[in-house]
């Protein structure tokens, strides 16, 4: 088992909860919340954690886009890197592409492209951090059109 002391209590749940489905003592962590009648948001929240902190995962951008900063920081609360990535304003999501949805719009997409396209162009720029540009994103949207 790890070490749980040194970790705020929010962190050590979502440890315990992956400790106890890892040994097979519980299902999963979101019905086993549920049974303690925690609220849905940390449920999910810390759901998210324990298939975080299972995965190993250091990639922090991604795991912020997949899984958004509470369940990120939950499974990773004391990792300066993480502190560093949310303070920054590195683009992880959506709302921080040089790019929008009415952008995609003017473009010719339309419906659930314009979110997959924009998850895929989130996807891009965490790899390619300089293209977060309209004109850059812009072009990129528009090859797929064509």
């Amino acid at each position: 088992p790890r070490p749980l002391a040194p970790l705020p209590l929010y962190a050590r749940l979502a440890r315990w909860c992956a400790d106890m489905e890892d040994g097979g003592l519980i299902m999963s962590t979101d019905s086993f919340l549920s049974a303690l009648r925690f609220p849905t948001r940390e449920r999910k929240k810390n759901a998210a954690a324990v298939e975080i902190i299972r995965s190993g995962s250091h990639d922090y951008k991604r795991l912020l886009h997949r899984y958004g900063p509470d369940a990120v920081l939950t499974a990773y609360p004391q990792s300066r890197r993480l502190q560093e990535i949310l303070r920054s304003g590195e683009c992880w999501s959506r709302g921080a592409l040089a790019i929008s949805g009415e952008d995609l719009l003017a473009l010719g997409y339309s419906g659930s492209n314009i979110r997959d396209k924009l998850d895929e162009l989130v996807e891009h720029v965490i790899d390619f951090p300089e293209d977060n540009k309209r004109e850059i994103l812009c072009k990129l949207a528009m090859e797929d059109i064509i």
